[in-house]
């Protein structure tokens, strides 16, 4: 659920999660959890993690999305624009939300979601933190592949089933694919440029 790491460099992982190395949640896809989930959550919380079995898995993982539809903004647009950066990712989560909404499905509430993470965040390592995200650090590595398929084009794809309208998603989609076709660099776009095509 919360595994922050960078990797920029061949063979170099830096893991920023404290006080312990992420906050993972398992469980069975088809709902509930058995033996094996709690014995695995045991078993990565005596390995430096925070492991926990639950009954709705997707629930959380759904809850996890709605906060990574955002890595699309990060990549393309940096951390300059608060305001625009910010106004794009709220509209990317409500149509997720939406989404999931008229599809039925069920997404942990951010008041449960927080008290998973309490305690817990990403901290710099050797005076170094954070450049970005996972979507970030694909761009910036040049590998030619993003994540944003799975991300704002799972929203884009349960929208179109649901006749849910996603156009911030689809356009983050896009333009992320614009960004690896062309080559450019993270942080490349201006958000008040993307705010400007949804009108």
């Amino acid at each position: 659920m919360n595994l922050p790491a960078t990797h920029l460099e061949p063979g170099v992982v830096i893991g920023e999660g404290a006080p312990v190395a992420g906050v993972l949640t398992i469980g069975r896809a088809a709902g509930g959890a058995d033996d094996l989930d709690r014995r695995v959550a045991d078993d990565l919380t005596a390995a430096g993690f925070r492991g926990r079995a639950v009954e709705d898995v997707m629930a959380w993982k759904r809850a996890k999305l709605l906060r990574n539809v955002g890595n699309a903004v990060e990549a393309l647009c940096g951390h300059d624009d608060e305001a625009g950066l910010e106004r794009l990712d709220r509209l990317a989560r409500d149509e997720a939300t939406a989404a999931f909404a008229a599809a039925g499905l069920t997404v942990v509430d951010d008041g449960a979601y927080a008290a998973e993470i309490t305690g817990y965040s990403a901290e710099a390592v050797g005076g170094r933190g954070r450049a970005g995200g996972s979507t970030w650090q694909s761009v910036a590595r040049g590998q030619g592949t993003v994540e944003t398929d799975w991300l704002n084009g799972e929203i884009a794809r349960l929208g179109r089933l649901q006749g849910v309208p996603t156009p911030v998603n689809a356009l983050l989609q896009r333009e992320m694919w614009r960004l690896v076709r062309d080559g450019a660099a993270p942080g490349s776009r201006s958000a008040a440029a993307l705010l400007a095509r949804l009108h």
